[in-house]
């Protein structure tokens, strides 16, 4: 074989390793942010995983009511919720009641709120006023225990 031909079959073979090894690493790392993406994706449908008697009827609660809107990891028409309520006026629940219950009231007079309206195009989320304190925290249970 003369060494030209066979200096260009080592560089295909070459390439061909380092292409695959590239390909490889790629993978690699996007696997583990979609694997926390998908965890917590089968989380939020998952009835299997260990929850509180809390969280779970929290977890019932968020689908009826919040799951149109939001995802725990990713926004969608409002913010993902995964840690909320180390956010923002979100640290008081008072303040997670009075926005659930009258976002519109709330973003009146809190600056944070006005930023998210914003931030989402001025959709602005729906008001819950019949969700009881227990309900509220029930749902803030299920998010809590779900990272």
């Amino acid at each position: 074989m003369n060494r030209q031909v066979l200096y260009i079959t080592y560089a295909h073979f070459l390439f061909a390793v380092i292409a695959g090894g590239l390909l490889l690493l790629n993978k690699i790392h996007h696997s583990g942010q979609k694997k926390s993406i998908e965890q917590h994706i089968v989380l939020s449908n998952s009835p299997t995983i260990n929850l509180s008697e809390d969280a779970l009827a929290g977890k019932t609660l968020f689908q009826a009511k919040c799951q149109s809107c939001h995802n725990l990891v990713q926004p969608m028409t409002g913010p993902a919720l995964l840690d909320f309520t180390s956010r923002g006026p979100w640290i008081e629940r008072q303040n997670i009641y009075a926005w659930i219950r009258n976002p519109q009231g709330f973003a009146e007079r809190n600056d944070y709120a006005r930023s998210l309206i914003a931030q989402f195009n001025g959709v602005m989320m729906t008001a819950f006023p019949n969700l009881k304190d227990e309900e509220i925290g029930q749902i803030i249970a299920y998010v809590e225990e779900s990272r």
